[in-house]
């Protein structure tokens, strides 16, 4: 099955084959993954190189931490593209997006304040976890409607830290 992952700007054709391969936009792969634990930690061993890699599942895709760099990741299958390609037309936003914790930690730094308005990316916690700063980003353009954290604060998986409203 193809999937198109994205990741911040770039689009990548992912084909997973059943032989312990994975496709990368036409690059072929060797792929060893093993969950470690009850958590959403994996050790990956792609070709010739290790991974611990921790996956987080949320509304808009996963949050993925890998060597100490946070992504935020969308996937979809190849079907869903084509179905949602003939629609053709798209729809503004609209609601409001929860910004939860991808993992336990502390709030290190919180940068925006509730009423002000966001770019879609832009920082607005910074959160350590596993002795990593991680900054969250805002998931869409639009307005800092409540803040439920503060700096000091240690927040579990999945908590709510911040809502952003759509504009």
């Amino acid at each position: 099955m193809k999937y198109i992952a994205r990741v911040e700007d770039h689009e990548f054709i992912v084909e997973v084959g059943n032989d312990n391969t994975v496709t990368i936009n036409n690059r072929t792969y060797r792929l060893d993954m093993q969950s470690i634990g009850d958590q959403q930690i994996y050790s990956m061993l792609l070709s010739d190189h290790s991974y611990e890699v921790f996956v987080n599942r949320n509304e808009s895709g996963y949050d993925v931490l890998v060597a100490g760099e946070r992504h935020e990741v969308s996937v979809e299958d190849e079907y869903t593209r084509r179905i949602a390609n003939i629609g053709g037309k798209t729809h503004a936003l609209k609601g409001e997006a929860q910004v939860k914790a991808p993992m336990p930690g502390l709030v290190v730094s919180v940068k925006a304040r509730e009423g002000d308005v966001v770019k879609h990316g832009q920082g607005l916690v910074i959160l350590e976890a596993m002795k990593m700063e991680n900054e969250l980003r805002a998931p869409w353009e639009g307005v800092v409607k409540q803040i439920k954290v503060s700096a000091g604060q240690k927040v579990d998986q999945g908590q709510v830290l911040l809502i952003v409203a759509a504009e």
